[in-house]
């Protein structure tokens, strides 16, 4: 996206949300990268990781991931934990003892937006320049544990084609789909088979 020469390759998604296992690590996507973007984005790619394992409505490969890495880095680290479970409590919700914590929404999106981007340089060869807008329902808001969009994420999730793809289906899947010539597009991601997550755009053209 910075136009600089494309000396690396970035994984999207982050290569760090997968298992280690080789079963769940297959045939991984690739886009081209510089070094600086690439290497600078790891950290946030960790803290993408530690907000998708713990949305609820995640299949046990999102706590196997979170055995693997990222409760090692926790006990090594400890000091993180101001940075990633700030005001960590615990809360009952929908009948479920559970914990909640405050979430930088800022950047969990930013690598979020990057990811889209990639996804859709993988499938069009072409740079998505649109600003794109958000909606996850794991999000809840404090005061009443609501998620913005929580309506329309259901409704749009039962009437659009089901045509996910993904080569590591229990990891992560996703579905673009696009209108005049990228103008105009959604993409849709699940990972850990959990809450969807909801990137849109409209009226900017791609450039080649």
């Amino acid at each position: 996206m910075c136009d600089a020469p494309a000396t690396t390759r970035e994984h999207i998604p982050p290569r760090c949300i997968f298992p280690k296992a080789s079963v769940h690590r297959k045939n991984l996507m690739t886009v081209p990268s510089c070094d600086l973007h690439n290497g600078e984005k790891s950290t946030s790619d960790q803290y993408l990781r530690h907000v998708l394992i713990c949305a609820l409505g995640n299949n046990p490969l999102a706590l196997q991931v979170a055995d693997e890495a990222a409760v090692p880095r926790l006990e090594k680290q400890p000091h993180l934990m101001k940075t990633f479970l700030p005001n960590l409590r615990e809360i009952t919700f929908e009948g479920v003892n559970t914990g909640a914590f405050t979430i930088d929404v800022d950047r969990f999106y930013k690598v979020i937006d990057s990811l889209v981007r990639g996804l859709y340089f993988k499938e069009t060869g072409k740079k998505l320049m649109a600003k794109l807008e958000f909606m996850w329902s794991a999000l809840r808001l404090p005061s009443s544990l609501h998620a913005p969009f929580e309506q329309f994420i259901r409704q749009t999730d039962a009437t659009l084609r089901k045509d996910f793809v993904g080569a590591n289906p229990k990891v992560f899947v996703y579905a673009l789909e696009t209108l005049e010539e990228g103008k105009h597009g959604i993409c849709r991601m699940r990972f850990y088979e959990g809450p969807p997550i909801y990137a849109v755009w409209s009226s900017h053209p791609p450039r080649d």
